[in-house]
């Protein structure tokens, strides 16, 4: 992936409006957009229903009718599927466990903290060949949190 990541305002907020009304449950989506040189524009996302069978506050799931679809939506708006969101209620926005073991390498992770006051962190992670999720700085335009 490229070295810096931009966020267009309205993809920001449809992330953290989809972690605020699914809390206390994860929520999950797609992110889309377009890269130039060392720049990554995250422009669009797009929430998919969590389809895990475990407890959803503390997992998700993103099915593959809806991975089919999400490649669709690409192809038709003219954008790379650059990766998926979620949200980590009561918890950091740093990886978990699971999230490693579910990742594959060039896609990018951005996990929203979410709690009962609202939105608290963005945090973006690319998973590296060592098989380590790196934190990748994202500049999200001067939108403060919700």
């Amino acid at each position: 992936m490229s070295t810096r990541l931009i966020v267009e305002p309205a993809a920001t907020l449809d992330m953290i409006n989809n972690a605020n009304s699914t809390y206390p449950n994860e929520c999950c989506g797609f992110i889309y957009g377009s890269t130039f040189n060392d720049l990554t524009f995250i422009v669009k996302s797009r929430a998919v229903y969590n389809a895990s069978n475990f407890d959803k506050r503390r997992h998700f799931n993103i099915s593959s009718k809806d991975y089919m679809a999400a490649e669709e939506f690409a192809f038709q708006t003219n954008l790379i599927l650059l990766g998926v969101y979620h949200s980590h209620p009561n918890q950091p926005a740093i990886p978990s466990y699971e999230d490693k073991l579910f990742a594959i390498q060039n896609f990018l992770y951005i996990i929203i903290s979410v709690s009962p006051a609202g939105t608290s962190d963005v945090k973006c992670w690319e998973l590296n060949k060592h098989n380590n999720f790196l934190e990748q700085p994202i500049n999200i335009s001067t939108m403060e949190m919700v």
